[in-house]
């Protein structure tokens, strides 16, 4: 191993184990371990339209180290156009943030200064965000528009956690 790395690695450890005696912690890397597993509630998105996007933090929720590292933060569902999809008011849909999805996917959307929870589907030079609800009908948005309004994925929606 190059010197500079292994100096790195003592130091780091020297460190962390002075964090814990600090704390009183006998194990500091199981409790950042530990840490990683609790994702954001980032606020609140509308499945529907014209809600403007706002970002809250309302707490966190614990994950399973396997959702941890396919997602990155909740958001609460308020209202019921994807509710075909099983996204109801109140739910939180758990995130993955990323700037594009594959046609069909459900994806956290923002148009202009709104957010939206929608199926994002692709056909020809459209993109059609479509809600799962047939009270609502679907957006069409041209190439043109996408990049004027503008209209960007901010993430994949990877689950819906109920409350009851």
């Amino acid at each position: 191993m190059h010197l500079k790395l292994i100096i790195f690695i003592n130091i780091k450890a020297i460190f962390l184990n002075n964090v814990a005696n600090v704390l009183g912690i006998t194990n500091i890397n199981e409790v950042l371990e530990e840490s990683e597993n609790y994702k954001p509630i980032l606020g609140t998105t509308r499945a529907g339209y014209d809600m403007y996007a706002e970002q809250d933090i309302q707490g966190y929720i614990k994950v399973t180290n396997e959702d941890s590292v396919n997602g990155d933060y909740f958001l609460r569902v308020e209202g019921d156009s994807m509710e075909g999809s099983h996204i109801y008011d109140g739910d939180l849909i758990y995130v993955q943030q990323c700037d594009c999805v594959p046609s069909g996917s459900i994806a956290v959307v923002l148009i202009s200064d709104e957010t939206t929870v929608k199926k994002v589907v692709y056909k020809n030079d459209l993109m059609i965000l479509e809600a799962s609800n047939p009270k609502y009908e679907s957006r069409y948005f041209t190439s043109k528009e996408i990049e004027e309004l503008p209209v960007r994925i901010l993430g994949r929606v990877r689950f819906v956690r109920t409350n009851f």
